[in-house]
């Protein structure tokens, strides 16, 4: 299935008169129709997990670090980013939102090909 904003581009560089734009037109509609009716709320559930296994050896480290001290203690930076990449990646993951097929959230898709869009519109222009 073609993504709807790239059927809009689409849509928008045919003349008016092409038979076509109108069958565009009607496939954009039930597209949007079928994401209104479709329930895509989910998790991510491969982010979850990895941000699970990273807060695991998070705590292994810093159980680490505790108990034995030393020169390990150097390690801090490096384990402090690790449990801030285990709490986000979960953060990111948890929460049942619309997402494609990868995992990522659609907003965040879009937002990419609203970026994308208009990176071509910039480069149209100072050509």
């Amino acid at each position: 299935m073609i993504a709807i904003h790239k059927l809009v581009d689409i849509h928008n560089a045919l003349p008016e008169s092409s038979a076509a734009k109108t069958a565009i037109l009607r496939r954009i509609e039930q597209q949007v129709d079928q994401l209104d009716t479709q329930d895509t709320a989910r998790r991510n559930p491969i982010g979850v997990v990895l941000g699970v296994l990273i807060l695991i050896v998070a705590g292994a480290a810093s159980w680490l670090m505790a108990s034995t001290g030393a020169w390990w203690w150097l390690a801090t930076p490096g384990v402090a980013l690790l449990w801030a990449a285990g709490f986000i990646g979960i953060g990111q993951s948890l929460p049942s939102v619309p997402r494609a097929a990868n995992g990522q959230s659609l907003d965040y898709q879009s937002k990419q090909a609203d970026k994308q869009a208009l990176r071509r519109v910039s480069q149209a222009t100072h050509s």
